[in-house]
């Protein structure tokens, strides 16, 4: 799909590294969703942000990582060599109905009490879909044939993993980084602020400069 053209692809034993923290019941891709996409920027010199040797959020951010300053972690800034990865707890769907759904992959034929696993979201109301060991990229008029709640909230755990400026590879948890309050606005780690400033077209985002510093 085009969405994912730019994603990273992962080595193999950075796969088996990833995958290891979190059990069947999630499941990982190399990407952060959204149709822009989460990031973060360093706006102040000398940031040292909590980390962790693997992408485990139940292992203590004990290690403390300096960031470039001015670096922007988002996953189309392709100068700055970075790996992301999602964790996207699996929610089970069941067919309300009998149904086929066609697909790029090829049509779906469910039976009323089908199992189907709503995966992970991608963007622009496209998300995949697992269904009899097959996966699939589908829209979300197929949650209309499932027993699909609308308040239904799936998890979605992004990562990056980088190199420490005071040295060393480390997984940083973007939740770590940022939050949102009660007013709904988002609350950055000290010296760190919106990746904003570095979008420079879409699919396009680059570390920051002097110039976009003066405006923050």
């Amino acid at each position: 799909m085009s969405f994912k053209s730019s994603m990273l692809t992962l080595g193999f034993l950075f796969s088996i590294t990833a995958q290891a923290a979190y059990d069947d019941s999630w499941y990982q891709d190399d990407f952060w969703s959204g149709e822009y996409g989460n990031g973060i920027a360093v706006y102040k010199e000398n940031v040292s942000v909590p980390a962790r040797p693997v992408m485990d959020r139940d292992i203590p951010a004990s290690i403390s990582c300096q960031l470039p300053f001015k670096a922007v972690f988002h996953p189309w800034n392709e100068a700055r060599v970075v790996q992301y990865r999602t964790a996207s707890k699996i929610i089970p769907l069941h067919a309300k109905e009998d149904f086929d759904y066609d697909t790029d992959n090829g049509i779906i034929f469910a039976k009323k009490g089908d199992l189907l696993e709503y995966l992970i979201y991608y963007s622009e109301g496209m998300f995949a879909l697992r269904f009899k060991g097959v996966e699939y990229v589908v829209a979300q008029d197929i949650l209309e044939k499932t027993d699909y709640d609308p308040s239904m909230y799936v998890p979605q755990e992004e990562w990056f993993k980088t190199t420490c400026v005071n040295g060393g590879e480390v997984w940083i948890f973007l939740s770590d980084l940022n939050s949102v309050d009660q007013n709904g606005d988002v609350v950055y780690f000290p010296g760190m602020g919106s990746w904003w400033p570095g979008y420079v077209e879409y699919g396009k985002v680059e570390d920051l400069t002097d110039e976009d510093l003066k405006g923050i």
